[in-house]
């Protein structure tokens, strides 16, 4: 991600608490943004990536953790943290 910034960011929504991870193209902007949403393994390396490769195209990428710190790259794991996402919460997220 070069000449790009990012962060870890921790934000107030509907009453709790959620974070993801945002990343920001070099320059003051203002940019387009894009929401890069996880796969089924959670916030990983590579969802990171994928932003990463966004805001090197001009755009602010942010990926919500709809898993809140969860990462894992067994499927019989992932399916449990999918199945046990709170769905509605996570689309306010």
């Amino acid at each position: 991600m070069a000449d790009t910034t990012s962060e870890t960011l921790d934000y107030a929504t509907n009453g709790s608490n959620a974070s993801g991870f945002l990343v920001r193209p070099p320059g003051d902007g203002p940019f387009p943004a894009v929401v890069v949403i996880q796969e089924w393994w959670g916030l990983n390396d590579n969802v990171k990536d994928i932003a990463g490769r966004f805001a090197n195209e001009g755009f602010v990428a942010f990926a919500p953790d709809l898993y809140h710190g969860e990462v894992t790259s067994e499927p019989d794991e992932a399916q449990k943290l999918m199945m046990q996402t709170d769905m509605p919460r996570a689309s306010q997220e």
